[in-house]
């Protein structure tokens, strides 16, 4: 994830708060989506990420700056 900000920014475009998934054994990584309110993200990521495994998902606010995660590597 060292790469992650030469690929895209961790800052939301439209909305307040941007979910990046990784794939924690191929190492890819990916802007999942965005929402308007960190409780509709830590859904998202939460269904998401549910029985999946080597899957990490990452919640970052406006300003790019990490809020929350879930999954598992």
């Amino acid at each position: 994830m060292a790469d992650i900000d030469r690929s895209f920014t961790r800052a939301p475009n439209h909305k307040n708060f941007r979910v990046v998934g990784v794939d924690t054994f191929s190492q890819d990584d990916w802007i999942a989506d965005e929402f308007d309110t960190l409780a509709e993200a830590q859904v998202f990521v939460a269904k998401q990420t549910k029985g999946a495994q080597m899957l990490k998902m990452y919640i970052y606010d406006r300003d790019g700056k990490y809020v929350d995660c879930g999954g598992t590597y």
